[in-house]
């Protein structure tokens, strides 16, 4: 905890980016019943999405009530 430091705002936003293509990659081929590319765990992307949106704020929302929007 001592080392730990805050990361900058453009790394977290290219993150977010990054994830929401994920997300919608994973979204797209579920709903085409095809396997999504490069293996990508639509489950894990989505709570990545969960904690990135909260993390920026999404919504003004507390964690519990956090959207992913589909």
């Amino acid at each position: 905890m001592q080392n730990a430091k805050l990361r900058a705002v453009s790394e977290i936003l290219d993150a977010l980016d990054q994830n929401y293509r994920l997300l919608w990659a994973a979204r797209d081929a579920s709903g085409r019943q095809v396997d999504p590319p490069s293996q990508i765990d639509g489950g894990v992307i989505s709570e990545r999405q969960h904690a990135l949106n909260w993390i920026t704020g999404f919504e003004d929302a507390p964690w519990g009530d956090v959207d992913v929007p589909s």
